[in-house]
C-alpha cells in the first residue's frame, strides 16, 4: 500500500514574502504614474475625437416618413 504525503502551504508567509519582494527600492527610481495619467488623458480625448469624426461620414438612415 502506498503512503500519501501532504504538503502544507502557509499562504500568509507566501503573501508576506511576495509583498517584501514587490517593494520598490529606496534608490533614485522615479514614479511613472504622472506619465501614465497624461498618456491615458491624451488617448481618451483622441479616441473620443476619432469616434466623433468617424460617425460624421456614416450614410443617413433610409427611414420612410410616417
Amino acid at each position: 500500500m502506498a503512503e500519501n504525503s501532504a504538503t502544507i502551504i502557509d499562504f500568509n508567509a507566501y503573501r508576506m514574502k511576495k509583498r517584501a519582494a514587490a517593494k520598490p527600492s529606496s534608490g533614485a527610481v522615479g514614479s511613472i504614474a504622472p506619465y501614465e495619467v497624461a498618456a491615458a488623458f491624451c488617448f481618451f480625448w483622441s479616441l473620443l475625437a476619432l469616434i466623433t469624426f468617424a460617425t460624421l461620414d456614416q450614410p443617413a438612415s433610409k427611414q420612410e416618413p410616417s
